[in-house]
């Protein structure tokens, strides 16, 4: 799951798939790997076992999920992909976009939206 602001106000959530992600990074998968924390080695076990880029990021996606666990967010991997120049992909990506209305749930967001913009 992946917020993001509209305006103050408006917080939007939306759903992601990593095989969405995997067929639009293509070759950039290495850089994105980079920002995601997945190291060196286990990108180049990743390229010796498979052939093709969509597999590659798709299997390097899955990886940083299973070893951040629930600190692996769709905030985070948009902020890689920002990183690497690559903004388009969450856009083209994202479905079952909805407006946040439950307060609680606004208020999580926020704090994380909150931090994940936090020059600190």
């Amino acid at each position: 799951m992946s917020w993001r602001r509209v305006t103050e106000e408006h917080i939007s959530k939306a759903e992601l798939r990593l095989t969405d992600i995997a067929e639009a990074v293509q070759t950039d998968w290495i850089q994105l790997a980079a920002q995601l924390g997945v190291g060196p080695s286990e990108v180049s076990d990743i390229q010796a076992d498979f052939d093709a880029d969509v597999e590659r990021a798709l299997v390097m996606l899955h990886l940083w999920v299973q070893s951040s666990g629930r600190r692996a967010t769709g905030n985070d991997l948009e902020m890689a992909l920002n990183v690497i120049g690559r903004p388009d992909v969450i856009r083209r990506c994202m479905y079952n976009v909805k407006e946040v209305t439950d307060v609680n749930e606004k208020a999580v967001a926020k704090g994380y939206l909150d931090k994940s913009t936090s020059p600190y």
